[in-house]
């Protein structure tokens, strides 16, 4: 006996979705027999079918399948008596392979439909987003520096529930109400007009390139603010890169990121003579 069957099959979820996928089918068979009751050395029946089943996903391309199909068979095509058509209920166990693949644009095992991130190598925690620090980064204040989850990952560095960037007093604990000052501190004139102003600013690039993120293109229109207002103001801008990559490409990398915030702030005006560089690799 031979019998081939074509269906078309429908799941109720997709492939990433869940690991547990039922489904129904339905389309045509035929059937090739003997039958030893006639002049024929063999039978051919067409018939339809209909079924349903479940899918249980072993591994990312393998599953398990389970399907109950039934056979409506017409034994003799040429009469219309019913009596010569029956209905058969068939059990199969089966393994299933899925040779296609959904879109995962970052190669990071989760497909471009289910990623919130789909450019960026994520985590499964956070739907696809990267992460440094248990803040997702789309959410992360400061995404490349480790911080608290209750300053959206702004780093809190003396742990008194003021982010540094909004504390004045950033190494010692204090008072939300006295800007993460102490009282004391706040008593006493610590620095006085005529000493100097030290700064710290954060430009970001593209990943594995020198080409300056947009969005800290508003850091370096704020340090261009500051030259202008004043004059005695110098700069010395230090370029850093990843863990990515070749020591000696990353070296190279990071000289010439810092050589490009110069450039940028040379064509806004300031005297190359005020600007420093230097590259320190990763």
């Amino acid at each position: 006996m031979s019998l081939l069957n074509l269906n078309a099959k429908y799941h109720f979820f997709d492939y990433d979705e869940t690991i547990w996928r039922p489904f129904v089918f339905a389309g045509f068979g035929y059937l090739a027999y003997d039958d030893n009751n006639s002049d024929k050395a063999s039978q051919k029946v067409q018939y339809p079918d209909l079924g349903f089943g479940l899918s249980i996903k072993l591994g990312p391309i393998v599953s398990l399948t389970f399907d109950e199909t039934f056979l409506f068979i017409d034994y003799d095509g040429a009469k219309t008596s019913n009596k010569d058509k029956e209905m058969y209920l068939q059990h199969a166990v089966g393994v299933s392979f899925n040779i296609g693949q959904m879109k995962d644009s970052d190669k990071d095992g989760i497909s471009d439909k289910y990623d919130d991130c789909p450019l960026d190598f994520g985590v499964e925690k956070f739907n696809g987003c990267p992460d440094s620090d248990g803040v997702p980064n789309k959410k992360d204040k400061c995404p490349y520096i480790k911080g608290s989850k209750s300053l959206s990952g702004r780093p809190d560095s003396d742990f008194d529930g003021v982010a540094d960037i909004d504390d004045d007093c950033p190494n010692e604990k204090g008072s939300k109400t006295l800007k993460g000052c102490p009282e004391e501190e706040k008593k006493k004139e610590v620095v006085k007009a005529s000493e100097p102003k030290v700064s710290l600013y954060t430009v970001y690039f593209e990943s594995a390139n020198a080409d300056i993120r947009v969005a800290s293109k508003k850091v370096l229109n704020t340090i261009v603010k500051l030259f202008k207002s004043d004059p005695n103001y110098k700069l010395n801008i230090e370029g850093h890169t990843d863990s990515e990559g070749n020591d000696k490409l990353n070296l190279a990398l990071s000289k010439e990121r810092a050589k490009i915030v110069k450039q940028y702030l040379v064509k806004k005006g300031i005297a190359k003579s005020r600007l420093s560089t230097n590259g320190h690799g990763e």
